[in-house]
């Protein structure tokens, strides 16, 4: 009869423990691996979106500059003229001035003087489909910046900005400049306002 060996009674084989003690480490090694990846993939989502809010109050900044440039251009241009502030264009007439909640895009004309285009009262929202094809608020970029149209060398960003005056009278006008963009299927936005006055 074949001879058998009994453990006393509560006591447990050592093979078994140190095999339980492995799978106990290799679980825990798992868990942490996994915890330390969740935590790098959040880092890096945070990073991403921290740049593009960086970026994104930088065009906004740049809209502000933008409407300041064209008042100033439009009153050095036609001093004596105190209608002529508003043009959105300097090629314009003066009678053609901005007018509230009406959406405009900025570009630069051929004598790189910055310039409104009047683009009506609807704003696309980046969550419209098929706003990535027809997105005339859409910026374009390159390794150098940030530009209004698409030029050689340059690729559609994933930001949009429009220019839109809020309230306008013969001496006051307020702009709201707001920045756009996707993050996943979250629309992200920036918003500055500016008021500016007719003076010289």
């Amino acid at each position: 009869m074949p001879h058998s060996t009994k453990l006393p009674h509560g006591k447990v084989s050592r093979a078994g423990m140190v095999l339980t003690e492995a799978l106990v480490a290799i679980a825990t090694l798992a868990m942490g691996v996994m915890a330390l990846g969740t935590i790098t993939q959040n880092s890096i989502a945070t990073t991403i979106l921290a740049k593009d809010y960086l970026v994104a109050r930088g065009l906004a900044k740049e809209g502000e500059e933008i409407v300041k440039n064209i008042r100033l251009t439009n009153r050095m241009q036609k001093p004596s003229d105190s209608t002529c502030w508003l043009r959105p264009d300097v090629a314009s007439p003066c009678s053609s001035k901005m007018t509230a909640n009406n959406y405009f895009i900025a570009s630069l004309n051929a004598s790189s003087i910055w310039v409104l285009t009047d683009k009506g009262s609807t704003l696309p929202n980046p969550d419209t489909p098929g706003i990535s094809s027809t997105g005339i608020f859409r910026l374009y970029s390159d390794a150098n910046g940030y530009y209004p149209t698409a030029k050689a060398g340059t690729t559609a960003s994933k930001f949009y900005r429009s220019i839109k005056p809020t309230v306008v009278t013969d001496d006051t006008a307020t702009f709201e400049i707001k920045v756009q963009w996707k993050d996943g299927a979250k629309t992200r936005e920036i918003n500055r306002f500016i008021t500016m006055y007719n003076y010289l």
